[in-house]
């Protein structure tokens, strides 16, 4: 691309190696990305920004390694810290590798991820990304505490929703932490800092955020409330700019229908599924099986063969076999 461009036409340029490298790192073109990220360093080992996306590919690519260990996450994450210990992003992320390794630690236990969180939010009190981040540890660690005890998942949230209201993904965490705690909050009236309210503040928070609503139709579908769910994911349907995720959508949606009686409605939602990416082959499949409960039997083997063609599945196999068996009776009943 012309990051790659820029970055081989002006080898010398700092700001477009580290670029191109994190280009290539969220690619998931880990090798190549370390060679730039060393050509990077070897022109500027004292580079934060650099030091902490290399940091990063490390910390995701499961080398979390140690201090003393060169080139490893932590070991890079250290040199960061050593040069700028006052770089939120580099100590939050450092944070978050110790947080997923089990080393939560203490806001006392030096280089653990509740210490390092600590020294980011010391250093600016309102970053959203550190306060989330945190507080999902806490949520984890069985510290959900109240908005009113200091460093707990509910005081961190909502110091977090204080400096960004209409953060959507702030408000599906909290979500996600209400429901856990089973302060699930009433259809007609939920009550401040429950689940359903944190949902639909996300939703009302950001109108066109189409992965908080399926985040909340699975919420809807879990406490038995099937016609909001399938509401909420026709919802997230139309909003989804990621034609896989619109599919998934609809399928989801359908099946919920499917299951529940309504198929009529059901097969409508497929037909939106399979037209929305026909290389589903789920999709196709769940189409295929809702034209043979309605008897267009030719329908029904083109989807099963369409769907064949992409996966061999068993189940698909399976329901097309049923389907000719119910052909055949029905062919049988005519004559």
């Amino acid at each position: 691309g012309l990051v790659e461009k820029a970055a081989n036409a002006f080898p010398v340029n700092l700001i477009l190696l580290n670029n191109y490298a994190i280009a290539l790192r969220d690619r998931g073109q880990t090798a190549k990305a370390r060679s730039v990220f060393a050509k990077a360093c070897g022109q500027d080992p004292s580079n934060v920004p650099t030091l902490n996306a290399w940091a990063i590919l490390e910390r995701d690519a499961g080398n979390a390694g140690s201090a003393d260990a060169e080139f490893t996450a932590r070991w890079l994450f250290r040199k960061a810290y050593d040069q700028d210990p006052s770089n939120v992003p580099s100590l939050s992320a450092w944070a978050m590798l110790e947080r997923d390794a089990g080393n939560a630690g203490s806001v006392d236990a030096e280089y653990s991820g509740r210490w390092l969180f600590r020294k980011a939010y010391d250093r600016n009190p309102n970053n959203v990304a550190n306060l989330q981040a945190w507080a999902m540890l806490e949520r984890d660690a069985g510290n959900a505490g109240s908005v009113d005890a200091e460093f707990s998942a509910r005081w961190l949230f909502r110091t977090a929703l204080r400096a960004s209201p209409r953060n959507a993904a702030v408000w599906q965490d909290l979500a996600t932490l209400e429901e856990h705690e089973t302060n699930l909050g009433s259809l007609t009236d939920p009550a401040p800092m429950t689940a359903r309210y944190a949902f639909e503040k996300g939703c009302e928070a950001s109108p066109g955020d189409a992965t908080i609503r399926t985040a909340f139709a699975g919420f809807e579908k879990r406490q038995g409330n099937i016609e909001i769910s399938v509401t909420l994911l026709e919802q997230a349907a139309r909003l989804e700019t990621n034609r896989r995720s619109r599919c998934r959508a609809y399928f989801d949606a359908a099946t919920l229908l499917y299951w529940n009686g309504q198929r009529d409605r059901a097969h409508s939602l497929y037909v939106l599924a399979v037209e929305t990416n026909p290389k589903d082959w789920r999709a196709q499949a769940a189409l295929a099986r809702s034209f043979g409960y309605r008897r267009e039997w030719n329908l029904a083997e083109h989807h099963f063969s369409l769907s064949l063609s992409l996966k061999r599945d068993p189940k698909t196999m399976q329901w097309r076999d049923h389907m000719r068996v119910a052909r055949e009776r029905a062919s049988a009943a005519r004559k």
